[in-house]
C-alpha cells in the first residue's frame, strides 16, 4: 500500500507507517519545495527541512502547462543555472535593511556565498509582513517559513540588528561595500470623504489586534486577496461583513484551489459582496458606495477597514543614490509582488554580489 497527500513532515510520514496504514508514503509539493527532504529525514534533521506552504503556485502551473516553479524554492525551473559560487573574500560587507522575506533572503544567501552579511530591521523581532501574512485562517505556514529563515540565518552567523531605524545619514556610518534595500511596503490609503480614525482602520491594525471587533458590522474597503483574507479572519468573531470591491470579483490574482475554498468560507459565513463598485463617503454608522453605474447605495457599517493594497516603501532607497556604493532594492520595496518573488528577488540578488565580488 503507497499512501500520500499533504504529507509535510517526516513524523506524518513515520507514523503511517508504523500504524500500519501504509506500507510506503510519497512526498509530492514538499520534495519542491526542498530536494533534500529524504535526505533531511533520514538523517534526523527535520526541523532543517524548508516547509512548504502549500500555496499551490506548483500546481497552477502545471493547470497553466507553463515550466513549474516553488514560492519558497527560488531554484526550481532554474537547475542548470544553480552553481556554489562564492565570493573571494569575507571582507566583504553587505548591509540589508529589512527583514521581511526578500531581506532574510539576501543575507542569508549572501552569507551562504562567503559574503559578510548585516541584517537590519527597525522592529523587535524579524519577519516584515511574514508576521501579518501568517495570521488569516489557514495561512499558519508561513510562520514555519519565516521560521525557517530566522534558523537558517543564526545557524549561518548573519548579524542582526533589531530595533535599528535607519535614514541615509545613519547608514553612513555603517560599513558595508554594498547596500540592500528591503523595506517592503505601506499600505494604500486612498483619500475617503468622512475618514476617522475613531471608526475606520487599516488591514495591519486588525490582523495586529489592535482592536478586537466582535459581533460587528464591518465594511472592508478592498477586495483582493489580503481584502478577502481578512474578512475570513473577522468571521471569526462573529463579524457581519461587506467587501466593496471595484473589480468584476474578488480576489483576482489568487491561486484558483485556495481561492475557491475561501470563496466558500466567505459564503458560508454569510459575507455580503459588492464588486464593481466604489466607497465614495463615510459618516458616522455607514459607507456610501457607488456602483459601476453611479448608483449609489448605503451600506450601515460599525467600522470601517481599509484593504486596498500596498505600494513600495522606497523612500530609504532614493534617499542613498548618494552613498558612493552600490544600492539594491529588492522585494515590495522594488514592487509589490508576493513571497515567491521576494525570495527570488533576494537569492539572485545575492548570486550577483558573490560573482561582483570574486572580480574584484
Amino acid at each position: 500500500m503507497v499512501s500520500g497527500g499533504v504529507i509535510r513532515s517526516p513524523e506524518i510520514a513515520y507514523e503511517l507507517i508504523r500504524s500500519q496504514q501504509a506500507d510506503f508514503v510519497f512526498v509530492g509539493r514538499s520534495l519542491i519545495a526542498d530536494s533534500e527532504w529524504v535526505n533531511k529525514a533520514r538523517e534526523g534533521q527535520a526541523e532543517d527541512i524548508r516547509p512548504c506552504i502549500m500555496c499551490n503556485n506548483c500546481i497552477e502551473n502545471s493547470f497553466k502547462g507553463v515550466a513549474t516553479d516553488c514560492t519558497v524554492n527560488p531554484w526550481v525551473g532554474r537547475e542548470r543555472l544553480h552553481c556554489p559560487s562564492t565570493s573571494n573574500s569575507k571582507n566583504t560587507r553587505v548591509v540589508i535593511v529589512g527583514s521581511g522575506p526578500a531581506g532574510m533572503q539576501a543575507a542569508l544567501s549572501c552569507q551562504r556565498l562567503g559574503l559578510q552579511a548585516t541584517l537590519l530591521e527597525k522592529e523587535a523581532e524579524l519577519g516584515g509582513m511574514l508576521n501579518i501574512a501568517a495570521i488569516p485562517p489557514f495561512k499558519q505556514r508561513i510562520a514555519l517559513l519565516r521560521d525557517y529563515l530566522i534558523k537558517r540565518l543564526k545557524e549561518n552567523r548573519v548579524e542582526i540588528i533589531l530595533n535599528k531605524y535607519c535614514n541615509a545619514e545613519e547608514l553612513k556610518s555603517i560599513p558595508s561595500d554594498y547596500l540592500v534595500v528591503a523595506t517592503g511596503s505601506k499600505a494604500l490609503l486612498p483619500r475617503i470623504d468622512g475618514w476617522d480614525d475613531k471608526f475606520c482602520w487599516s488591514l495591519r491594525d486588525i490582523l495586529n489586534r489592535k482592536i478586537e471587533l466582535q459581533n460587528k458590522r464591518v465594511v472592508i474597503i478592498g477586495g483582493g486577496r489580503s481584502g478577502c483574507e481578512l474578512a475570513d479572519f473577522l468571521l471569526i468573531n462573529r463579524n457581519r461583513i461587506t467587501i466593496v470591491e471595484a473589480r468584476e470579483i474578488l480576489a483576482a490574482g489568487m491561486e484558483k484551489k485556495n481561492r475557491r475554498d475561501m470563496m466558500d468560507r466567505l459564503q458560508n459565513g454569510g459575507v455580503i459582496k459588492k464588486t464593481s463598485s466604489q466607497a465614495v463617503q463615510i459618516k458616522p454608522g455607514q459607507v456610501e458606495i457607488e456602483n459601476q453605474n453611479g448608483t449609489p447605495e448605503i451600506l450601515a457599517a460599525d467600522y470601517i477597514v481599509m484593504a486596498a493594497g500596498f505600494i513600495p516603501d522606497n523612500e530609504l532607497y532614493l534617499s542613498n543614490q548618494e552613498q558612493g556604493k552600490p544600492v539594491y532594492l529588492i522585494g515590495d520595496a522594488y514592487g509589490i509582488g508576493g513571497i515567491k518573488q521576494a525570495l527570488l528577488q533576494g537569492e539572485m540578488l545575492a548570486q550577483s554580489i558573490a560573482r561582483i565580488s570574486c572580480k574584484e
